[in-house]
């Protein structure tokens, strides 16, 4: 996935709202109870985002939002083109909004991945990720809310799905505004040939929070991806899977522990030439609220000693074919 995305707001631009959107966005706030099961809402929050939904039905100005982001999301998943309507964490917007869309869309893409023959189990994470999200969302702020609302609201869209440990979700390479950023050099391209090269279509992986990235782990997710992929993204041509990290920083290597499971990840991808520096969004990640640790880890340490050399933290770009056998990752 591109660090930046060019930023967008959630519900400016909308087309006008279609009358399939707004028979969907009245059937689905009348009765949210199955959209909201499908998200995987439960337990103490099921009321407080009842309550949320419940609101919309009396206010114009959130229902036309969402009947146009409803519209604009049934265009997407009648042609493949999916909006990137990238909004940073901390942005907000109401939650009735992203609650209601997701209430009333979960069910629509439910029977979308059911069409293309995606398996039960990849549906149920992909839908119930939301629930995730707000999860992680009241661990962070303690408030009520959707923590990377926008990427929920693109899966909800046909964007992306749940494989495994890993979303994967179709882009186009050196276009796509959630691809890597940047693409491999030219040189680059024509050493490797067909499925490479600028404008052919590739699958991003993106990494949720928590995922297990242990070597078994992976390579089931790459097992599976290799099946599931060509269903929902039909394909003859050569594609790579592609994946931005700092995990993927190979000036980390030396001061990492041989047991590091950032070895082992590293292992399952070939590097490429392709990489982008952000120190700040590596610390956000890795130190959290705790910029200078008393006891740092080994991953900690290896950071300060990589930025105590004057160095910078780098996203590189590693790939791997979608049929490739599976790795040794050790």
């Amino acid at each position: 996935m591109s660090l930046q995305p060019t930023s967008r707001s959630l519900t400016s631009g909308l087309p006008l709202p279609s009358d399939e959107a707004r028979q969907l966005v009245a059937k689905g706030l009348s009765s949210p109870e199955h959209g909201m099961a499908l998200c995987g809402f439960s337990g103490e929050v099921v009321e407080a985002i009842e309550r949320e939904v419940g609101t919309v039905l009396d206010d114009p100005e959130a229902l036309s939002k969402i009947e146009g982001l409803v519209t604009e999301a049934l265009v997407a998943w009648a042609t493949g083109e999916v909006p990137v309507r990238y909004v940073p964490d901390g942005e907000q917007t109401p939650n009735r909004v992203i609650f209601a869309f997701c209430v009333v869309m979960a069910p629509y893409a439910e029977q979308q991945l059911m069409a293309r023959g995606i398996p039960e189990r990849v549906i149920e994470t992909t839908l119930g990720s939301t629930a995730h999200q707000v999860e992680l969302h009241q661990r962070l702020h303690r408030t009520l809310g959707v923590e990377s609302a926008w990427w929920q609201l693109y899966g909800l869209m046909g964007g992306w799905i749940a494989i495994g440990q890993l979303h994967a979700h179709r882009i186009v390479l050196g276009r796509h505004p959630l691809g890597p950023d940047p693409w491999i050099s030219r040189e680059q391209q024509d050493l490797h040939g067909p499925g490479w090269q600028s404008g052919d279509e590739a699958i991003g992986l993106h990494i949720p929070h928590g995922a297990d990235l242990s070597p078994s782990a992976l390579n089931e997710t790459f097992r599976e991806m290799a099946s599931i992929v060509p269903l929902m993204w039909p394909s003859d041509a050569t594609r790579l899977l592609t994946i931005q990290t700092w995990m993927l920083d190979r000036q980390l290597v030396p001061e990492l522990d041989r047991t590091s499971k950032i070895l082992s990840f590293q292992a399952a991808f070939t590097p490429t030439d392709a990489f982008a520096e952000n120190d700040s969004l590596t610390k956000r990640l890795v130190f959290g609220t705790t910029p200078n640790p008393e006891q740092p880890t080994s991953l900690q340490a290896a950071l300060l000693h990589l930025w105590s050399q004057g160095g910078h933290s780098r996203w590189e770009v590693g790939v791997r074919t979608l049929n490739e056998g599976l790795r040794s990752a050790t």
